[in-house]
C-alpha cells in the first residue's frame, strides 16, 4: 500500500525518513516489490519513452495555475517578489520543515503519527499541490485528534479538517492560513514529541 504513493509522489518527498525510520525487512521489501510492479506496468502501458514524456510535462507553466491558492511553502510565498531572497527564504523554509519531520518522525513510536508528519511535511514542501491533495491527511488528522495529548495538536486537526481550511485557500486576503495552519501543526507535534522524550528521561531516571 505505501509503494502507492510513488503514483503521486511529489506529496511524499519526505518518506524516505518515514522508511528509515521504520526499517523492518518485510516492509521495505514489501515497498520496493510494489515499486518494482508498479514500474513495470508503467512501461507495458506508455512504452519505454514515457520518463521524458513525464519530465517534458512537469516543466509546462500550465500545469501549475493559482500558485497562491496552492497549501504548501509555495502558495505561501507566492506574494513575495522573485529576487535572491525568495529563494533563500523558500530554501530555509524548506529545510525547517524537513526538520520538524525528522525530529517527530525519529521520536515517536507511532506509525500511524509518523506518517501523518510524513504527509503533512510533504505537503508543504512540494513545488505542487492544490487543495484536493489534502484528503490524503483526512485519516492521519482523524487520528492524530483522537490519540494525541496535545491540545494544540488535537485542535489545529481538527480545524485543517474543516472545509474553511479550504476555502480559505481560495481567498485572496486569508489564503496563507492554511498553510500557516499547516506549518504550526507541524511544529506543534514536534513539541510534544520532546515534552514527551522529556517525560520518559525523567521517568527512567526517578526509578
Amino acid at each position: 500500500m505505501i509503494s502507492f504513493c510513488a503514483m503521486k509522489w511529489n506529496l511524499f518527498l519526505t518518506l524516505p525518513l518515514f522508511l528509515l525510520r521504520f526499517r523492518s525487512a518485510r516492509f521495505l521489501s514489501g515497498f520496493f516489490i510494489g515499486m518494482l510492479i508498479i514500474l513495470l506496468i508503467s512501461f507495458a502501458v506508455a512504452g519505454v519513452s514515457w520518463p521524458g514524456e513525464y519530465l517534458r510535462l512537469l516543466q509546462k507553466p500550465e500545469l501549475s495555475p493559482h500558485v497562491d491558492g496552492m497549501p504548501n511553502l509555495r502558495g505561501l510565498f507566492s506574494g513575495i517578489p522573485r529576487h535572491s531572497y525568495f529563494v533563500i527564504t523558500y530554501a530555509l523554509a524548506t529545510v525547517g520543515v524537513v526538520i520538524l519531520n525528522w525530529f517527530v518522525v525519529f521520536r515517536t513510536a507511532s506509525r500511524e503519527y509518523a506518517m501523518a508528519a510524513t504527509c503533512i511535511s510533504g505537503l508543504l514542501i512540494t513545488p505542487h499541490a492544490y487543495p484536493y491533495d489534502c484528503v490524503l491527511l483526512i485519516p492521519f488528522l482523524v487520528t492524530l485528534g483522537f490519540n494525541t495529548s496535545s491540545l494544540p495538536v488535537r485542535y489545529l486537526a481538527v480545524l485543517v479538517l474543516t472545509p474553511v481550511f479550504s476555502l480559505l485557500l481560495w481567498s485572496h486576503t486569508w489564503h496563507t492560513f492554511p498553510q500557516c495552519a499547516l506549518l504550526a501543526l507541524l511544529l506543534a507535534m514536534a513539541l510534544e514529541q520532546r515534552k514527551n522524550r522529556k517525560s520518559s528521561i525523567s521517568g527512567a531516571a526517578g526509578k
